[in-house]
């Protein structure tokens, strides 16, 4: 650490000593936690303001200096001690919303939560940005824990405030209400004063509520919106699908299923597809197969066979496979990825009547082929292992007879339009 720095915040050091004395320990309650809060002044302790006490300045810069020594050793073994100082960030913001949720604490202490608050959501959003892809997934699994503690710890605070503010109003209303009555005050200057005094109490009610920051565009949403979309924007769509899945529905986890977020995260999911304009044009046909052609020892033989005995009347010659198939031409290749905007948006199936007639005869027509050529993974074409995270196809004419003999390909194809089929169906679309 920086000797002038450490002159400005002179409780930094001692922060940094036991931050990494309790990142060695599991997660949960420990004697290095517990040391760590002392530290800060949040262990539960009486209430009182010390200038011995370290302050928020002093962990933010012990939290900056520990985060960028681990992020500039790579080559360190270990990984867990990055995404694990963020979860004790998250603990000591939690506690402090703990201590402030208490019966009648000083007010003081709401606006303290929301300065730690913000400054937890600013350190987060800088390691996103730094963290290797080795540790993301580890940090997606700390926010999945962290983040929803922490709303739950801010909407209790924000209850318990509400609370004393509607009883602090209730006992002035009981206390007007005893009070003897004015005579020399009409009925419609009563109703006009009683008016205005609720009017007042919905105006200071909104303002505890912003100040809170719970409302639909605080600052508790909000913030977790942009540190959770700065955490999905470092991931690829194709080789990251999983995680990029797992952070969308811990944002709806999160946020109020209204939330314009919401909204905005269920678009994005369907904006990214290939359409016609995407596809390669006509002058690219007929297709050619790119891997040389291989039958199998079984067709081998048939055709030895057929060439020493002679054509076989009432037979169907068979190619070896779907992709050698001349059935399989430009025509299959178009309306086989013209399924991907019906696929990506079932809405779209039914927004016309001639649209659905085209898509199930085009879905129909292609699992007739794949039934007609089974696919097994013993195949010589590709070679490819089945991979956890399936790689994104491109709709190129050239690759388009080695796809259709890929399994892989073909399982995330049916996939799909399973998937979308039952999700009409759930919905009651099947019924128009």
């Amino acid at each position: 650490m920086d000797v002038r720095a450490m002159e400005l915040w002179a409780h930094a050091p001692a922060i940094v000593e036991k931050l990494s004395a309790a990142i060695k320990q599991p997660s949960g309650p420990s004697a290095a936690r517990e040391d760590l809060f002392s530290v800060l002044g949040i262990d539960g302790g009486p209430q009182t303001v010390e200038e011995n006490k370290a302050g928020i300045d002093d962990f933010e810069y012990a939290l900056q200096a520990a985060l960028l020594q681990r992020l500039e050793q790579p080559e360190s073994d270990d990984k867990e001690d990055v995404p694990r100082i963020i979860e004790l960030a998250a603990e000591c913001v939690c506690a402090l919303y703990e201590r402030a949720s208490a019966p009648d604490v000083s007010a003081s202490e709401t606006d303290r939560c929301k300065s730690w608050w913000m400054m937890f959501v600013q350190m987060s959003e800088e390691t996103t940005k730094l963290v290797s892809l080795v540790q993301l997934e580890r940090l997606v699994e700390v926010f999945e824990r962290s983040l929803v503690k922490l709303r739950k710890a801010s909407m209790t605070l924000a209850q318990q405030r509400l609370k004393e503010f509607d009883a602090k109003y209730e006992a002035e209303a009981k206390a007007k209400a005893a009070e003897a009555p004015d005579t020399n005050k009409t009925e419609a200057r009563l109703q006009k004063e009683a008016k205005d005094r609720e009017a007042k109490r919905l105006d200071e009610r909104k303002k505890l509520i912003s100040q809170l920051g719970v409302s639909p565009n605080g600052h508790v949403f909000l913030t977790l919106t942009s540190l959770l979309k700065q955490l999905s924007s470092r991931l690829a769509g194709s080789f990251n699908s999983r995680l990029r899945t797992r952070i969308s529905l811990l944002l709806e986890r999160l946020l109020a299923l209204d939330h314009k977020a919401i909204a905005n995260n269920q678009k994005v999911r369907t904006q990214d597809f290939f359409t016609a304009d995407d596809l390669d044009g006509e002058s690219q046909a007929p297709l050619p197969y790119s891997l040389e052609s291989a039958p199998t020892l079984q067709a081998s033989q048939t055709e030895a066979a057929a060439g020493e005995a002679g054509p076989v009347a009432g037979t169907e010659e068979k190619a070896s496979s779907l992709g050698h198939d001349q059935a399989i031409d430009f025509e299959t290749y178009k309306s086989f990825w013209s399924l991907q905007e019906w696929l990506q948006v079932v809405e779209k199936l039914f927004e016309k009547p001639e649209s659905w007639k085209q898509f199930h005869a085009t879905l129909t027509g292609l699992l007739t082929q794949f039934s007609k050529y089974p696919a097994s993974a013993a195949q010589r074409e590709p070679a490819q292992s089945p991979e956890s995270w399936p790689p994104r196809q491109v709709p190129r004419a050239r690759a388009f007879r080695v796809q259709m003999d890929d399994p892989n390909f073909r399982m995330q194809f049916l996939t799909q339009a399973l998937t979308q089929v039952e999700d009409a169906d759930s919905q009651g679309v099947s019924e128009e």
